[in-house]
């Protein structure tokens, strides 16, 4: 898993779901599953499906909301999940052998 802002290098503030994140926003408020966090996922799992994040610095039980794409996500590239920050700085960048199920599919 990765990390990115609404201000990185080929963000442009504003998700694939065309969620406006130049606020500062982090969270979806997502009628089932209340906040979720936002994340930027490959292709493979459709936008607005719901995604357990386990063994993450964030914790074992972090439900997010895919609404982004991302160049380098998705199975066989670079990372697997994007999770949205506030700014870069607050995280390493990577973190390793996360596991992520997919709780509610969009498709």
């Amino acid at each position: 898993m990765s990390f990115y802002n609404a201000n990185c290098r080929g963000c442009y503030g504003t998700t694939a779901a065309g969620i406006n994140i130049n606020d500062g926003k982090l969270y979806y408020n997502d009628e089932q599953y209340g906040n979720v966090r936002i994340v930027a996922v490959g292709k493979e799992i459709p936008i607005w499906s719901i995604l357990r994040i386990k063994n993450s610095s964030l914790g074992n039980n972090v439900l997010a909301i895919a609404l982004d794409r991302g160049s380098q996500i998705g199975l066989g590239k670079t990372f697997l999940i994007d999770m949205l920050t506030n700014t870069i700085e607050n995280k390493s960048g990577i973190e390793k052998n996360i596991t992520v199920e997919v709780l509610r599919s969009a498709k």
